[in-house]
């Protein structure tokens, strides 16, 4: 170009990249690297003007690492494969793009979300004067979920601005059996459905230094049911009831409540509500499980791969409080238990165990302040080589 004249980006590509933004317990980037002097002002100078007149650009197998040692919360985004088309000569501009990766979640060493597939093909507005980026056409997967999103993210002096509304486009089961990895899910596409199944939320406000945007989520379901094709038993009467929220903007003040959730194989039905808050500090669990669990039907409801069958029937009526400060410090007398749970004629043989296990009866007594054991018929038989110590056992 001439003197005078902007020099034009045209386009850029990357390929396997590594990024990684990690900011220590006192909050310091490991970005901040700049020496910090005192040095008198010096006049500014300009610089050479600079255009952007990107017409397509592409990146390749990039992982992306944020971590914040502060709130022992790591974020991980593997294989992002990315490419968008559009003019960037104007200031507001539609970019085409498309997007896959892999999401990894781990906060204070529970894993929220472990290599989820995410995917999303959007035509982004863009108005860089405002640094506002809105989301037109859309549709993204999580793992095979389909969601449709609304709204914008602006980028501020502070941090950044979000007014975002999401969505499932259609309401059928299905969308439950694809927030389900595939490798666990099966081929979701022959498996019959019936009833409904929604998600939907919303995040506005800001995100900045200790605050975050309020948000919702919501998964509801009633009365649904699913069987693979090449099963003989069906899951019937699902009801799914769950929101996850925060109201405040204050991390700790995240909560989720399992309002139900609830099944039917065969006449086995089983029943769960739970709500956890004060997520940050020390967790407070409030749970109630209550039902039957024929565990030989499992693998003929749901294409879960086992080496040998399981059976048995479990049975479960138990209400439990705790907090996870208790549970990591062993002070079991802090939580607040009730109820029974039993197991009868469980078998089980499997890599991980020498010899088969087999439990004619256990059952449990759940009080505040102990668990009672009473009753256990256990046996194990031994291979022919351990016979020796079977006898002295």
């Amino acid at each position: 170009k001439g003197e005078g004249e902007a020099m034009e980006i045209e386009g850029f590509s990357a390929k396997n990249a590594i990024a990684n933004i990690i900011f220590n317990k006192d909050g310091v980037g490991n970005f901040d690297i700049a020496l910090k002097e005192d040095k008198p002002d010096e006049p500014q100078t300009e610089s050479a003007p600079l255009a952007l007149a990107i017409d397509g650009y592409e990146i390749e197998n990039l992982k992306f690492t944020f971590e914040n040692q502060a709130s022992n919360m790591k974020m991980v985004l593997d294989s992002i494969n990315h490419s968008g088309d559009g003019s960037f000569k104007n200031q507001v501009v539609d970019l085409n793009t498309k997007t896959t990766t892999k999401l990894l979640f781990v906060m204070d060493s529970v894993n929220y979300v472990n290599n989820a597939k995410l995917s999303l093909d959007a035509v982004l507005g863009i108005d860089l004067n405002n640094q506002k980026y809105s989301f037109k056409q859309n549709k993204a997967l999580i793992n095979q979920l389909p969601l449709e999103f609304d709204g914008f993210i602006q980028l501020t002096d502070a941090g950044q601005l979000y007014d975002l509304t999401f969505k499932t486009p259609e309401s059928s089961f299905k969308n439950f059996l694809g927030l389900i990895p595939e490798v666990y899910s099966g081929m979701i596409a022959n498996v019959k459905t019936e009833g409904d199944f929604e998600v939907s939320g919303k995040v506005k406000g800001e995100l900045k230094e200790n605050v975050i945007p309020t948000f919702s989520l919501a998964m509801k379901s009633d009365n649904a049911s699913f069987q693979y094709p090449d099963l003989p038993k069906a899951v019937k009467n699902i009801h799914i009831d769950v929101d996850v929220a925060n109201q405040t903007g204050n991390l700790n003040d995240t909560y989720v409540d399992i309002n139900q959730l609830s099944f039917k194989i065969d006449q086995d039905q089983f029943n769960a509500q739970a709500s956890i808050k004060n997520f940050m500090e020390n967790a407070l669990v409030d749970a109630k499980l209550n039902g039957t669990i024929n565990l030989g039907n499992l693998t003929k409801a749901y294409p879960i791969k086992l080496d040998k069958p399981l059976s048995g029937v479990l049975n479960a009526n138990i209400a439990t409080k705790f907090d996870m400060n208790s549970i990591e410090k062993q002070a079991y007398q802090n939580m607040v238990n009730s109820g029974t749970m039993s197991l009868t004629g469980f078998n089980y043989t499997g890599p991980e165990m020498a010899n088969a296990v087999i439990i004619n009866k256990a059952a449990l007594t759940f009080n505040p302040s102990n668990i009672t054991l009473n009753a256990f018929d256990f046996k194990q038989y031994f291979s022919e080589r351990n016979k020796i110590f079977a006898e002295y056992w």
